[in-house]
């Protein structure tokens, strides 16, 4: 029954037709709210109610062999799907409140025991109706099964209790689902507070941390008077891999690692962080290395494509699965075949396995970073910081934040109205450092000595980024029962992809669902975000200061956030760390920014982070005078007696942080490596094992040097 092939054939051909570049669709940016705008209480608006409902299966779902011909099925079997959907004018906007079940292929009994949610608008004091309607999907158009069923909420009371309905389809046929109406109820954490259980494992990690400084600083330090020390790694792909993967040893070897509370990671520095959560075995720097080494030095025999073939099955399931699909779902299948390509046996790894780990207060708490922005904005003009932990994800700045596992989750006014499995823990490596989904031809170019072949799958891949075509529900819900059917067919789906291809836009971004679509307030009377981005596509500068959050209007409607690699901004993510939740009073910077060579300026990522800190009323200490970019005294001396690290710190103010900078470089000599080397090029992932063992000794003898200056720095927070 698979279709697979028939795609896989149709796209080849087309391939071999087209020879530009595939475009990629971009979407528009969310609409999100100020926390100071959007209260809890306006999610909870008691003319708001919250009705779930669980599909539980079918019987007796067959249909004439004439009907099943007509329909391309071929044989009398259905394959039955349940689409459920709130009718007007309990929607609580025009296009968000339907939800569909998996097909159950050749089953004239499906169980599917799926569970939805729906916001239903009471304002105008009716429910509305819940319509059910069977459909079978075909190899052509899919066709209802069943006429649409009307369900009246206004039946149900407000209750705790499930009702169990039993819908005859006719002919014998039925099925069995469960409702429940009830006051708004919220999946969504709104507020800048931290994680409760970040909250308890921070306390008992700061605990740990004032012994491991105590026995440094050879006196007692207690947890208040501890300094917090966070460690931050900077993008740049295998390169900030490999490189993090030695200062990591080197802050174990020195002890400097159980003096530290966080570790934030953006980009390539995301990829080794994650991994060492998950090493079999528990967190271990050594082992850790020696996984991603042997990884790695196999990337150039990965990158012949020779699992291409298997990346569409994976990326089509996905879009069955009623999933945003965007060049990020291509690059998370290249990076599974890097870093793990037993998954199938042991399982994939999930960025919720590591919270025993975590929990154990035994190594610092890992935090995850990446932006979400708007289309056709630069992100230095418009961009906001989105955090992920073991925990959760969400924007600080917006005060809300979701379970990490409801991240593919469809969301509306804070409620989760479908769920869907835990994505692995590799699509969140693709998404974090996505900057590199752009250079996938570029990349294959620097393994393969082609860029040929990249283009053609590139490109072959491109008919794959389909969204979930929600758009066209109206406008097909208009036509015949058979274009409707259209829309959910394969030959819809292609042709969709081909428009794509030649109409949409060049993006890494990826689509995740909005968990405040439709969050907006008749007291909410301020700007959105859209008008600020319109402005500053007009020229108008974006306020400075915590008061330029966008504000939520009464057009929150866009279903879907775009999250970027955090590094189109700067590559350090320091934004995390400077909220107030979690102050820091020494960093620990490690930046593996790509420069022409290790005299040129090393200081640019972190010029940007001071900048984006003052702009925000935090504090982080310039670069020294010494260091500066301009003048004759400034770098341009500095360079001729280069260091491994640097530090930085504002002697007139006491409550400012120290940083202890460790750019890459190698003034010392004493590792053979050219770290800015065509080995080591952004996009240049075919390392073998010794270029991976020479980086890592690099910065892990780095690491080392900087031991004193970090004990000077912990100490003079301390006040020794």
């Amino acid at each position: 029954r698979s279709i697979i092939p028939l795609v896989h054939s149709l796209l080849h051909l087309l391939t071999t037709v087209l020879s530009s570049p595939p475009l990629w669709y971009l979407p528009t940016p969310m609409d999100l709210p100020d926390i100071r705008d959007l209260k809890e209480s306006h999610l909870l608006d008691p003319d708001f109610l919250r009705l779930d409902v669980t599909v539980h299966s079918g019987r007796n779902l067959v249909q004439s062999y004439w009907r099943s011909i007509t329909s391309l099925g071929f044989d009398n079997a259905v394959d039955p799907y349940v689409v459920l959907a709130v009718t007007r004018p309990a929607r609580p906007f025009e296009d968000f409140a339907e939800e569909t079940t998996t097909s159950k292929t050749d089953e004239p009994n499906p169980v599917w025991d799926e569970h939805f949610s729906f916001v239903i608008n009471a304002k105008k004091g009716k429910r509305g109706n819940l319509e059910v309607t069977v459909w079978d999907d075909n190899y052509g158009p899919d066709t209802k099964y069943s006429s649409d069923i009307m369900i009246d909420l206004s039946e149900f009371g407000l209750g705790a209790d499930y009702v169990k309905k039993t819908l005859e389809l006719g002919s014998g046929a039925e099925i069995d689902l469960s409702l429940r109406i009830g006051k708004m109820r919220v999946d969504m954490r709104l507020g800048r507070d931290l994680h409760p259980t970040e909250v308890s494992t921070v306390a008992k990690r700061k605990a740990k941390c004032a012994e491991a400084i105590s026995k440094l600083l050879g006196r007692h330090v207690s947890p208040d008077k501890a300094p917090t020390v966070s460690i931050v790694g900077s993008g740049g792909g295998f390169r900030a891999m490999t490189a993090m993967s030695g200062a990591a040893q080197g802050l174990h070897e020195t002890g400097v690692m159980d003096l530290c509370t966080y570790f934030a990671a953006l980009s390539g520095s995301t990829w080794y962080l994650s991994h060492l959560y998950t090493t079999d075995g528990g967190p271990d720097v050594y082992r850790c290395a020696e996984h991603l080494k042997e990884r790695v030095s196999k990337m150039e025999e990965i990158m012949q494509f020779q699992n291409a073939d298997n990346f569409v099955p994976t990326i089509y399931g996905r879009y069955l699965e009623g999933l945003y699909i965007s060049l990020v779902d291509l690059w998370e299948c290249y990076l599974s075949s890097v870093f793990e390509p037993d998954k199938d046996k042991s399982g994939p790894r999930k960025v919720s396995q590591q919270r025993p780990h975590v929990e154990s207060a035994n190594h610092p708490f890992p935090v995850y970073t990446a932006l979400h922005v708007a289309e056709d904005v630069d992100t230095q003009a418009f961009a906001e910081w989105v955090e992920f932990t073991p925990y959760e994800y969400g924007i600080a700045n917006f005060g809300s934040f979701m379970a990490i596992e409801d991240l593919a989750a469809s969301k509306c006014r804070g409620v989760v109205c479908r769920k869907f499995r835990e994505l692995d823990q590799t699509f969140f490596i693709a998404l974090w450092g996505s900057a590199f989904a752009a250079s996938i031809e570029v990349i294959a170019a620097n393994t393969m000595g082609s860029a040929q072949k990249t283009l053609l799958k590139t490109l072959l891949m491109g008919f794959l980024d389909v969204t979930n075509l929600d758009d066209m529900r109206p406008f097909a819900a208009s036509l015949p029962n058979m274009l409707f059917g259209l829309k959910r067919s394969m030959l819809w789906r292609v042709v969709h992809s081909v428009h794509t291809v030649f109409s949409g836009f060049q993006s890494t971004a990826r689509r995740l669902s909005n968990a405040l679509l439709g969050g907006d307030d008749d007291q909410t009377d301020s700007g959105t975000a859209s008008k600020e981005v319109e402005g500053i596509k007009k020229g108008k500068k974006r306020r400075a200061g915590p008061q330029s959050n966008p504000k939520a209007g009464k057009n929150r409607k866009e279903d879907a956030m775009m999250v970027v690699d955090g590094g189109l901004a700067f590559n350090d993510p320091f934004p995390p760390l400077l909220r107030a939740e979690r102050h820091t009073d020494v960093y620990i910077v490690f930046d593996f920014s790509w420069r022409n060579d290790q005299t040129d300026y090393p200081f640019g990522e972190y010029d940007k982070a001071v900048e984006w800190a003052e702009a925000h009323e935090c504090k982080l200490p310039k670069v020294g005078k010494e260091y500066a970019k301009e003048g004759d005294s400034g770098w341009a001396k500095a360079k001729n007696d280069l260091k491994e690290y640097y530090v930085f710190e504002d002697e007139s103010d006491c409550d400012c942080p120290i940083v202890v900078f460790f750019p890459l470089s190698n003034p010392s000599g004493r590792v053979d490596v050219d770290p800015f080397g065509k080995a080591y090029g952004t996009t240049h992932f075919a390392m073998s094992a010794d270029e991976f063992e020479k980086m890592k000794e690099l910065n892990r003898y780095n690491a080392k040097q900087g031991f004193e200056a970090i004990k000077k720095a912990i100490a003079k927070k301390v006040g020794v």
